[in-house]
């Protein structure tokens, strides 16, 4: 996977250029704030909200040897949820979904506090496959919209 870590971007706020990344554009900030950063300087924030409401990232990935398993792994914080019944991260490679892990507003939610989903035994179904990570919320009962952060860093796509 290129840009990994998040590393080049055009700067932090919401819909800036990821390089090598796709976007929803205005549910995905980057951000350059090393101190929260899970490793480097960077990281990306999914975040869905009244205007958006699911922030996702994806890359196309070729040159792989679909004769060989892969793993996928990621790093992610959920640090915040706001007038959201519920969140949920999930991971899919080419459309299929790989991972899902969901949020509640109960959960100890805090900055800081990097998790690894580790996706192992990966098939591919080509020499090119898409890796996409996309974060959800429902919105909570009388409330016009639900907000949450979800950050992400250090994606990567090896071969086992």
């Amino acid at each position: 996977m290129l840009n990994p870590g998040f590393e080049n971007n055009a700067g932090s706020g919401i819909g800036k250029a990821i390089a090598n990344w796709s976007t929803s554009y205005l549910g995905v900030l980057s951000e350059n704030y090393p101190l929260d950063a899970h490793g480097g300087n960077a990281y990306v924030i999914l975040y869905p909200h009244g205007l958006t409401p699911i922030g996702s990232i994806s890359q196309n990935v070729s040159g792989l040897d679909a004769t060989q398993q892969y793993t996928l792994a990621f790093y992610y914080d959920a640090s915040y949820i706001n007038n959201a019944l519920d969140c949920t991260l999930s991971a899919s490679l080419s459309g299929r979904i790989i991972y899902t892990a969901t949020f509640t507003p109960t959960d100890e939610i805090k900055t800081k506090n990097w998790k690894l989903a580790n996706i192992t035994g990966l098939a591919l179904l080509s020499f090119t496959d898409t890796v996409e990570i996309g974060y959800t919320c429902r919105v909570a009962p009388n409330a016009a919209y639900a907000n949450s952060f979800m950050l992400i860093d250090d994606v990567t796509l090896i071969g086992n």
